[in-house]
């Protein structure tokens, strides 16, 4: 059993309890774009995190609280606030992640309502950065109840200054294009057991390529205790970026 993977945005706010089997439908940049469960046949999909920021205050960090799972911020010398659409959506609010200088780490942490284990997730989030100071953003998939200070993490992606995305910081796993100054969408789709954890990673809207890894057996341990979805920018950056709809999803076996 798989996910469809030309998904862009998974975002359930309508069940409190986290389970759903349809998603509504969304349109991003006009592109309608419908989430896993509506296209699974004969499975049951439980929403573990769906972080939007439209019902949070301007100007000000983003509530604890989201539709399903919380979030938390990791300011360091930088800050984290709910901003209007840097694509200029109406009525969207996304998180705007500002990290100014090269010491410490500023970002947000998604934390999944319930642990799952083993089994398939699908995570998606949504994706600004601006073209002349955007800086290198990484989006990192993280262990349950994992501290905002520690980012140890079982698969990470950093978005280079030249479009395109490398993977757990090796030089041999650089894919795809995406675009700055646009909105796009990544999508990574796991599956985990007790042997092994495998990773296909898509890049939609004003992005494209997609890239099946393998997670190394040093983070199996890890990948099966995942529990959080993070994106950040640390000491080795600049810059600004922003974020909205960090979604994961689980498929109930």
């Amino acid at each position: 059993m798989t996910f469809n993977r030309t998904i862009a945005s998974a975002r359930a706010k309508e069940h409190a309890t986290g389970k759903s089997l349809l998603v509504s439908r969304r349109t991003i940049l006009g592109l309608p774009l419908l989430a896993a469960p509506a296209l699974l046949t004969g499975c049951t999909a439980e929403t573990l995190l769906s972080a939007g920021f439209n019902q949070d205050t301007a100007s000000q960090p983003p509530g604890s609280q989201q539709a399903v799972g919380t979030v938390a911020a990791a300011l360091g010398n930088g800050n984290v606030v709910v901003a209007a659409s840097p694509a200029g959506e109406a009525n969207d609010q996304w998180v705007l992640i500002q990290h100014p200088s090269f010491n410490d780490v500023t970002s947000i942490q998604g934390r999944f309502s319930a642990f799952r284990g083993d089994g398939q997730y699908m995570a998606t989030a949504r994706l600004f950065i601006p073209g002349a100071d955007g800086g290198v953003p990484t989006l990192q998939f993280e262990g349950f109840n994992q501290p905002l200070s520690d980012l140890n993490s079982f698969l990470h992606l950093d978005f280079l200054t030249n479009g395109t995305v490398r993977v757990n910081d090796d030089s041999s796993l650089i894919f795809g294009t995406y675009q700055r100054g646009q909105v796009f969408s990544v999508q990574v789709t796991f599956n985990i057991s007790a042997s092994a954890a495998t990773a296909t990673i898509t890049l939609l809207g004003a992005a494209s390529g997609s890239l099946d890894v393998a997670i190394p057996s040093y983070f199996l341990n890890q990948a099966r205790n995942f529990g959080a979805v993070r994106a950040w920018m640390g000491a080795n950056s600049t810059g600004a970026f922003y974020v909205d709809d960090l979604s994961v999803i689980f498929v109930i076996p």
